[in-house]
């Protein structure tokens, strides 16, 4: 699968809603093909989710620039494609065809317990902790668990209120009676 590096380029614009019913339209067309056409599935959804990946890259003005199949030594796999944004490489896709590999649930969450997964959860959780402290300190100690969430959320970040207040809790300094009462 040699594929050239796609740029995320002009022409790619549209809502969310757009781009996502675009990409769904792209991959039942591919699925279903020309009667007697014989291809991998996985192949034939490769250009779909260029485009999706492209214009969401587009829409959220990224230089997003989409690698051919690469390895990643420490998996040992080759995914179909690495993502690269600002010089770095950001994640990797891998498409599979439904019901091609059953791999149990259970992988997922042994893999959470090896040290590289432990490692990525605290570094994420460090991230967020000191994300609070400074949003809380911005607000000169006012903001709460709502007013917080909302200010993570507007800057990107995915997160639920009651994770939020967990780590509140756990930062002493920033321990609200109401919060904490478990």
């Amino acid at each position: 699968m040699a594929r050239g590096d796609v740029w995320a380029g002009k022409g790619t614009t549209g809502s969310v809603a757009d781009l996502v019913a675009q990409f769904g339209e792209e991959v039942r067309a591919k699925l279903q093909g020309p009667a007697g056409a014989v291809s991998s599935k996985e192949d034939s959804l490769s250009a779909p989710v260029e485009h999706l990946l492209r214009g969401m890259a587009s829409r959220q003005r990224l230089k997003l620039i989409v690698h051919g199949q690469s390895r990643i030594k420490e998996l040992g796999t080759r995914p179909d494609f690495a993502i690269a944004c600002g010089g770095r490489t950001i994640g990797h896709v891998e498409l599979k065809q439904p019901g091609i590999l059953n791999i149990a649930c259970s992988s997922f969450y042994n893999w959470r317990r090896t040290p590289a997964g432990k490692a990525a959860r605290q570094a994420a959780g460090a991230r967020l902790t000191a994300r609070i402290r400074a949003v809380h300190r911005e607000s000169d100690g006012t903001y709460g668990v709502p007013r917080i969430t909302a200010e993570l959320r507007d800057d990107g970040e995915r997160i639920n209120h009651e994770r939020i207040a967990r780590m509140m809790c756990s930062i002493d300094r920033l321990r609200i009676a109401q919060v904490c009462i478990r």
